[in-house]
């Protein structure tokens, strides 16, 4: 029910993994929080049963103390729903707030495998860029050479500004 009421949407879902609407009256906030955090350890537990489930968190950088704690509850033993936890965060981002260490212990006592990427090179960010103006584009020297070294490697970045002057050029 609780799970309902954060993601409304599943309350309609298929008979088999739909969520009930109707449950006793929650008045503790923390209590309506641990029953939407089970609700959706339960969900996924069902879905477990019947399909391979990953789930993608990218930014976990931009976590808080609540997510932590919804990521270590879906977590933690016995009988975790089975799943794939793939977490992306950047670490060496001086503005980011927080490091792989803390990202870590957000998991709790979770089996971590660390895979650090390193920032595209500018000849294939620029490869990414005319990809992504797509086929037939005219390639414009301008977003080569200095908006690119500014995406500093990241294809999220990257995307950004080749949208942005795509949408300049339009």
């Amino acid at each position: 029910v609780e799970l309902a009421k954060l993601f409304p949407v599943l309350a309609g879902a298929p008979a088999p993994l739909r969520v009930a609407r109707q449950s006793p009256e929650v008045v503790d906030s923390v209590d309506q929080r641990h029953r939407a955090f089970q609700g959706l350890r339960e969900l996924l537990a069902r879905l477990a049963r019947r399909r391979r489930i990953v789930v993608f968190i990218d930014d976990l950088h931009w976590a808080d103390g609540d997510s932590g704690a919804l990521l270590r509850h879906l977590m933690r033993p016995p009988d975790a729903p089975a799943l794939l936890l793939i977490v992306a965060l950047r670490s060496a981002d001086h503005q980011v707030a927080m490091s792989s260490a803390a990202a870590a212990s957000m998991l709790g006592a979770l089996e971590v495998e660390t895979v650090v990427l390193q920032p595209m090179e500018l000849s294939e960010a620029s490869e990414l860029a005319l990809a992504l103006r797509g086929p037939g584009a005219e390639y414009d020297a301008t977003l080569r050479l200095p908006s690119l070294s500014d995406a500093e490697g990241l294809p999220f970045l990257i995307r950004a500004l080749t949208d942005e002057q795509r949408d300049r050029a339009a």
